[in-house]
């Protein structure tokens, strides 16, 4: 006997919960029925949910801070041969767990093909606070700290699960934007419910440190980018296309594909002072670690664009070490985005970082 089950056709609005598909079918064979009473106007809702958690997508925010938006662990190929997890993996997370705070924010249907909205990544900024290894558990935390009128500035905060110490911590500026073309709107109503519930203030530990709005690499205009690089003495370090693996579900290219392409370009440019390094002392094994980036993101690529990125080392400090990168569109010189970091070479047994001998510092921080 042929067994055949049929299930209504359900579409999420922008407005409803996460557990609102849930639905009542009645067939010969089969009968499923609603976790949650129906209303009257046939949706299911959870009984005693107030509006705000309706909105949100069942986080539950109760006007107490940030909540918890994402939650996993380090596997052995999120991490790079230093032994821990690499930039890519981390802003990986953060696009996941930015999924999360949208749900929080009322908008649970954000980051899917249908949606009428989304919210675009416009900066991020970033600091690595503590080594993710194979193995570790992580959760993430997120809040908003401003809300504007079709933007917000959002915290989210990457926690080692044994101690709650935080792993790396991301200030993001977001536009509530159409997924199509980018274009900014007003926020909804029961998105400034969702943020107003998630208010956090700035914890010390997440504010930027080395790294401020005035650096030299996120000014200017788009036009005649390749001669102002070559002017600021950038050299090519990589150069492709957005590729289907790099791009997001609207086609265009993922920040933690560009993060990659700069931690992979920031192996090159630091290879000659840790060559010096390893000169000078036969048995250090030297790696390197990100400690802080400010990420600038002008107008995406999308699939099929062409991808140069240019870089330099700016400076050399006792202890640190300051990289720049712009990513350009080498047929027009129209700027994608553009970045600053601040890296170290890392002794790999001691897992601390190498002090630079003077002789070896350059450069001022632009």
């Amino acid at each position: 006997m042929l067994l055949r089950l049929t299930f209504p056709r359900t579409r999420m609005r922008d407005d409803e919960a996460l557990w609102v598909p849930y639905q009542q079918s009645k067939t010969r064979h089969v009968t499923t029925t609603s976790l949650y009473p129906s209303t009257s106007r046939g949706r299911r809702v959870r009984p005693g949910v107030t509006d705000v958690e309706r909105a949100t997508g069942g986080f539950g925010v109760t006007g107490t801070g940030p909540v918890e938006i994402w939650r996993g662990g380090v596997a052995l190929s999120d991490c790079d041969e230093m032994g821990h997890m690499n930039v890519r993996r981390y802003l990986a997370r953060a696009q996941e767990g930015l999924g999360g705070l949208a749900a929080g924010l009322g908008l649970p249907r954000a980051f899917t093909p249908s949606a009428t909205a989304t919210l675009l990544v416009q900066e991020h900024r970033i600091r690595f606070l503590a080594e993710a290894r194979v193995g570790a558990t992580l959760y993430m935390t997120g809040g908003t700290l401003a809300f504007g009128e079709s933007d917000a500035t959002l915290l989210q905060v990457l926690h080692h699960a044994d101690d709650g110490r935080p792993a790396a911590a991301f200030l993001s500026r977001v536009a509530h934007a159409k997924p199509s073309d980018g274009r900014p709107f007003p926020w909804p109503e029961r998105a400034r419910r969702g943020a107003q519930a998630l208010t956090v203030e700035l914890p010390d530990f997440a504010a930027p440190r080395s790294l401020q709005p005035s650096n030299a690499a996120s000014e200017g205009g788009a036009a005649d980018q390749d001669k102002a690089a070559a002017a600021a003495g950038l050299a090519r370090v990589g150069r492709g296309m957005v590729t289907p693996d790099a791009a997001d579900l609207f086609g265009r290219l993922t920040p933690e594909a560009i993060i990659g392409r700069m931690a992979e370009a920031t192996s090159g440019l630091m290879r000659p002072l840790r060559a010096e390094l390893k000169a000078r002392s036969p048995g250090l094994r030297i790696g390197g670690a990100a400690l802080e980036y400010r990420l600038v993101y002008e107008d995406l690529p999308r699939l099929g664009d062409h991808l140069e990125l240019l870089g330099r080392v700016t400076a050399v400090r006792p202890k640190v070490q300051h990289v720049a990168f712009t990513l350009l569109d080498p047929l027009n010189g129209r700027r994608w985005a553009s970045a600053q970091a601040v890296v170290s070479c890392l002794d790999l047994d001691a897992r601390r970082l190498i002090a630079i001998p003077d002789d070896l510092q350059t450069g001022a921080v632009e």
